[in-house]
């Protein structure tokens, strides 16, 4: 059996055999990189035969089910199994967890929120060079068809001397259609497999027997077995992953998985957008803000008819009206997705899953904000849409983005600078009553400030700064000189609210008060302190 050589690795995997004499061997190749040849004694390759490479379904596979999706319509098995073994023998032999469930984003029991890996796989299905595939396979199929047990040895060899899963086609030879799998053990006459449209099953098999395999019962995704149009699968072929798609590719998609731009050049773009305040369409962004109770949301694709499901803490949420695209919002936060779906000839497909969180502001919560203490009945102390004033001598300062305290500031290399932020908010001051046995207390809180109490500091700069907290004062100053080209001081600002608490005895005579500072994360403000 002919094997590819990965020097840089020093692993081994195998390549698809054709046909085999006592002096030659042909090979279905993809391209000629080190090969070397090896043999092994019939016998050691028998129905017999006992191998494990360690891989196991529900622990290394993908914890979604194959559906197919937007540019995988009849289904992305191929590239579910190939990101599979490669995840198993370039990253988790690396010392990575387990794939499956890692990337299990969201809800567990919600598929369709597992956006990155779900797209992943599709993508690598598009990769693979099916023109090159089909050329290869009309020259594997009929020796396989005619001889079983060249491919029950193949898969058998190779597992042997690699170690490693392997990758295999299967087809319905009368109707036509194929699906692909990963072999990962080979035991009790029968080759254990993980199959895309069981993902984390254990009893999936493909059995041999006198020489020949028995059909498998599957389908080119997990719709098809559900409308009924599962296959009995007749031709089994031994297929080396790579001999379809480059590792380099795959590695290289990973890098898009990693930074979350997979399959954006393969999917339609779109733009989810709502109506504010105004009328006026903006873009739907994560921690929007709005006033209006209803709100309209629209998926707007310059490539594709679109259309989208929602849902809100991870329940489905239905339109005020059927097929409607607004939406009854409640107070505080909405923690909403939306599954994107694109009218593929006729069928809608998978396009991707969004979460954002869209705050509804009631004329109660203007006031009030979302502020609790170590009580529910203490309330009333932060406007959630409060204001930033901020000064910088020699600097230049921008807001990065307007639904967010997120901020930056530009300096001239050498140059002193001095960044004064005050930090505005409406203030109620309630007075809360405590009954005790021996009295009572009264919290009373005080002016609309907010106070500087913690700060967060990334350092990665030359130069100096001197920040001060005084929790007296409403205003923060920061003085700072950065000596460096391109180096940072990143701050984290959060501000608390002043109130005093009056204690009474039980005949109603006011016996001590105490002032406190209560730190409050829902107001905060991150600067961003770069030189030019």
């Amino acid at each position: 059996m002919a094997f590819y050589y990965d020097e840089e690795r020093g692993t081994l995997e195998g390549i698809p055999t054709v046909e085999e004499t006592d002096s030659s061997i042909t090979i279905a190749t993809r391209h000629f990189s080190d090969i070397v040849v090896s043999s092994i004694p019939q016998s050691a390759l028998g129905p017999d035969a006992e191998v494990d490479t360690g891989f196991l379904p529900g622990i290394d596979d993908w914890q979604f089910t194959n559906y197919g999706s937007y540019i995988a319509p009849p289904g992305h098995c191929a590239g579910q199994a190939i990101t599979a073994i490669w995840y198993y023998t370039q990253m988790k032999s690396a010392g990575e967890p387990s794939l499956y469930g890692r990337y299990d984003e969201g809800t567990r029991d919600l598929w369709q929120d597992d956006a990155r890996a779900y797209r992943f796989a599709s993508t690598i299905q598009k990769d693979i060079d099916w023109d090159g595939w089909s050329v290869r396979y009309k020259k594997l199929a009929p020796k396989a068809q005619k001889d079983n047990s060249m491919a029950w040895k193949q898969f058998v060899y190779s597992m042997m001397v690699t170690g490693e899963p392997q990758f295999v086609g299967i087809t319905n030879t009368t109707e036509g259609g194929g699906h692909a799998m990963i072999v990962y053990a080979i035991s009790g006459g029968a080759l254990q497999i993980a199959d895309p449209n069981y993902p984390g099953s254990l009893d999936r098999q493909i059995w041999y027997e006198d020489g020949e395999f028995e059909p498998y019962n599957s389908g080119s995704d997990a719709q098809a077995i559900l409308e009924g149009y599962g296959k009995a699968y007749d031709l089994i072929l031994y297929v080396g992953a790579s001999s379809l798609v480059d590792f380099g590719k795959v590695s290289s998609r990973w890098n898009e998985f990693e930074d979350g731009t997979i399959g954006n050049d393969r999917f339609p773009a779109y733009v989810i957008q709502t109506k504010n305040e105004a009328g006026d369409r903006v873009e739907l962004k994560d921690r929007y803000a709005t006033t209006n109770k209803i709100i309209s949301i629209n998926v707007h694709s310059d490539s594709a008819l679109l259309a989208y499901y929602m849902t809100r803490d991870s329940e489905a949420l239905s339109p005020t009206q059927k097929g409607g695209t607004e939406f009854e919002l409640k107070p505080g936060n909405n923690y909403l997705g939306m599954y994107v779906v694109g009218n593929k000839d006729g069928s809608w497909e998978y396009v991707d899953f969004k979460y954002f969180n869209v705050v509804y502001e009631t004329e109660k919560d203007k006031v009030a904000g979302d502020f609790t203490s170590m009580n529910n009945n203490i309330w009333g102390v932060l406007q959630s849409s409060g204001t930033w004033e901020l000064a910088a001598k020699n600097a230049t300062l921008q807001h990065e983005d307007e639904d967010t305290n997120y901020f930056s500031l530009g300096v001239t290399k050498g140059a002193s600078a001095t960044l004064i932020i005050t930090a505005k908010a409406s203030l109620q001051q309630p007075t809360v009553r405590f009954d005790s046995g021996d009295g009572y207390q009264l919290i009373k809180y005080r002016e609309p400030k907010l106070y500087p109490l913690t700060t967060d500091f990334v350092l990665d700069m030359e130069g100096e700064y001197n920040f001060t907290t005084d929790s007296s004062a409403d205003t923060l100053q920061i003085d700072f000189t950065l000596t460096s080209h391109d180096q940072y001081l990143a701050i984290s600002v959060v501000f608390g609210v002043r109130y005093d608490v009056e204690y009474y005895d039980k005949n109603g005579q006011l016996t001590s008060v105490s002032e406190d500072l209560f730190e409050s994360d829902s107001y905060c403000a991150s600067f961003y302190i770069q030189t030019n």
